[in-house]
């Protein structure tokens, strides 16, 4: 049995995780806090299953158009990386939620985000903030 398991690891079972999966998320644990803004749908179909957190409306505009403000702890942003990317990234019997776009665009967002923390240098420096809201630029006809 071990190795049928080692044989199905090894021929691209698992999760497909990026080069810096696991530096991110030991970065990722050592925040106090992130917050999210993006659709409330979006969050609803990539959260970790079981995660409840609140969803307030974001500020002002955003708000009224329907976004929402998440905000996470580390640990809580590791476990939602961690969902994200073995939704994003599956291997052929991963078998994750059928969620991939959503979640490859959230991964890589709050990537972005966690590889540019830097330690807190001030009392005063802001917590991350991430904002998925994706706009045209024009005005439709």
């Amino acid at each position: 049995m071990t190795a049928t398991i080692l044989l199905l690891a090894g021929c691209g079972a698992g999760t497909h995780s990026p080069a810096a999966q696991g530096a991110r998320l030991t970065k990722a644990a050592g925040v106090s806090s992130i917050t999210v803004i993006c659709v409330k749908g979006l969050w609803d179909d990539t959260r970790p299953i079981g995660t409840k957190v609140s969803t307030p409306p974001a500020p002002g505009e955003r708000g009224q158009r329907g976004l929402v403000q998440i905000t996470l702890t580390g640990p809580q942003l590791v476990a939602y990386l961690k969902e994200l990317d073995a939704n994003a990234h599956p291997g052929w019997a991963s078998g994750g939620r059928d969620n991939k776009a959503e979640s490859t665009r959230v991964y890589d967002a709050l990537s972005q985000a966690v590889d540019k923390i830097t330690a807190v240098r001030t009392s005063s420096d802001p917590a991350p903030e991430v904002i998925i809201d994706d706009t045209i630029p024009t005005t439709a006809p």
